[in-house]
């Protein structure tokens, strides 16, 4: 497989972008996602709550049948983000699985641009009945909620989600980082590495594929 250098986004080096079609070098992929996805979901099987009984935790569940499940996130450092967005359709399939690099103000103005750009890509390829998920309590709040936003930082981002959600009749709901593992461990890695990731078709086994990333995909 072999990487080129890509063009700066807004003033964001994005490194080398990573490819995949179909199961062509996902391995690759997959063990570049390894490093920092199993000592999350290690510590993470099961927490204590308030009154100290063991809770397990939420894990990603299937969209309703002849839907797709579209899952966002954003990771964030001294400026600098690096968007996610992955789709799967009822069977847990990943339809398409990307991130981008940007520049962001703060931690929850990346989390909008995360939404902002999959609702756009969704658009674009014309991708419909989606239901989606995010992990950014209030990002969906704000999106979610009747009134204008508050925050007037990204206020114009929630009420632009807001339109093209109320527009395609989808529905955002929160959900743990949990059952965000793979959105949310593609953030990180991106941003990590400076590196971009593009998986476009679907994927319908993963027998050849390590156990981790079984685990987190499904």
């Amino acid at each position: 497989m072999g990487d080129s250098p890509s063009k700066p986004v807004d003033g964001v080096e994005q490194g080398n972008e990573h490819r995949h079609s179909g199961q062509r070098r996902i391995e690759d992929f997959v063990s570049l996602m390894n490093d920092n996805v199993m000592d999350f979901y290690n510590a993470s099987l099961v927490r204590p709550d308030k009154a100290g009984i063991e809770k397990a935790t939420e894990t990603w569940t299937p969209p309703p049948s002849n839907f797709l499940k579209a899952n966002t996130d954003a990771a964030y450092r001294e400026g600098r983000t690096a968007l996610a967005f992955v789709l799967r359709d009822e069977g847990g399939n990943i339809i398409y699985l990307a991130s981008k690099l940007e520049r962001a103000a703060s931690p929850l103005e990346a989390e909008f641009m995360a939404l902002e750009w999959a609702l756009k890509l969704s658009e674009a390829n014309y991708w419909s009945n989606i239901t989606w998920s995010a992990d950014s309590q209030d990002m969906v709040k704000a999106i979610n909620a009747v009134e204008d936003p508050a925050q007037w930082d990204t206020g114009y981002l929630a009420l632009g989600c807001r339109k093209v959600l109320g527009s395609k009749k989808w529905k955002l709901n929160w959900n743990s980082r949990t059952s965000n593992l793979l959105a949310d461990s593609l953030a990180k890695r991106s941003l990590q590495s400076i590196q971009s990731f593009l998986f476009s078709g679907v994927l319908e086994s993963f027998s050849s594929l390590s156990s981790c990333f079984s685990l987190i995909v499904r």
